[in-house]
């Protein structure tokens, strides 16, 4: 009956040992992961000199924080932020709205929403281009193409989908980022146009 006991002891304090053991890097890692009262004071006190940046009208959703391991990541696992809100909103029509509201998320209705709503826009924008393209030639024309061929060129950058390695929500994000620049590019030649 002893010998039953005596291995039954060692294996015992074999596991207290472990635990220790475990207990004490447990310990060791979370000293290491705190932030020490002094790089919290020394923080403090930078960020007091620096001057508070001013408010932006662009939502914190649209610019995502970047950390240690967005840096390590491969440029396809977190694609670049975009450039402005223009690619994220947009005046649309109230149609499209009703229209998305009444597909109840599911995904072919939603990209029928989207083509009918980008197919307005596109339309839209067709007519300003029409009426630059009718005009007299003039250096002011040529200005105004290029810069159009830049914004399409700008547009094509940041609103793509790949349909071999992107699935369905980047499809749709694509789409929507193309609707809401086309819409606000619309809106400011209009503008300009205005102000002439």
């Amino acid at each position: 009956m002893q010998a039953l006991s005596a291995p039954a002891r060692i294996d015992r304090s074999a596991f207290e040992i472990r635990r220790g053991i475990a207990l004490v890097l447990c310990l060791l890692l979370g000293a290491c992961q705190a932030p020490s009262a002094d790089s919290a004071t020394v923080a403090a006190a930078a960020s007091a000199d620096e001057p508070t940046p001013a408010a932006t009208s662009t939502p914190a959703s649209a610019t995502p924080a970047t950390t240690a391991a967005d840096a390590d990541a491969d440029a396809d696992d977190f694609p670049a932020p975009l450039p402005d809100a223009s690619y994220t909103q947009a005046n649309l029509r109230p149609a499209y709205t009703r229209c998305v509201d009444a597909s109840e998320a599911v995904i072919a209705r939603l990209q029928a929403c989207g083509d009918e709503e980008l197919s307005y826009q596109e339309d839209r924008l067709a007519e300003i281009v029409a009426g630059v393209v009718a005009s007299p030639d003039s250096k002011a024309k040529d200005d105004w193409m290029d810069a159009q061929a830049a914004w399409w060129s700008d547009t094509n950058r940041h609103c793509r989908w790949d349909p071999k390695t992107d699935g369905q929500g980047q499809r749709l994000d694509a789409q929507s980022c193309r609707i809401n620049r086309v819409a606000n590019r619309v809106d400011q030649l209009q503008a300009a146009a205005r102000s002439k």
